[in-house]
């Protein structure tokens, strides 16, 4: 159990780009390690993701009940975003909240 737990722990920050030694999260053989990594993501069917910006918008507008105006603006400001290298900081929850607040 603490393979497997140690194995998502490293899967959750190789997603978010945060990169940790395989030493320091556990003792584990290397070749175990690679083989609990194979069976988590046999098993999730590797379906795994980290949330865009453009699922964030996608809720924003259906809780805002935003009619198809908002929505194509909303849309046509979050694609804008993806052109500028200085958005890249911010997070993809705030960028669809200010096309949402700025449509």
């Amino acid at each position: 159990m603490q393979l497997c737990d140690s194995i998502c722990g490293l899967q959750q920050k190789q997603i978010t780009h945060i990169f940790a030694s395989f030493e320091s999260l556990c003792n584990h053989p290397h070749i175990q390690i690679i083989n609990m990594e194979e069976t988590i993501l046999k098993t999730l069917e590797y379906q795994i993701t980290i949330p865009s910006a453009h699922a964030f918008l996608v809720r924003y507008l259906k809780a805002a009940h935003a009619d198809k105006k908002i929505v194509q603006l909303s849309c046509y400001i979050l694609d804008g975003t993806l052109q500028s290298y200085q958005l890249l900081h911010y997070l993809p929850s705030q960028l669809a909240a200010a096309a949402v607040f700025i449509a």
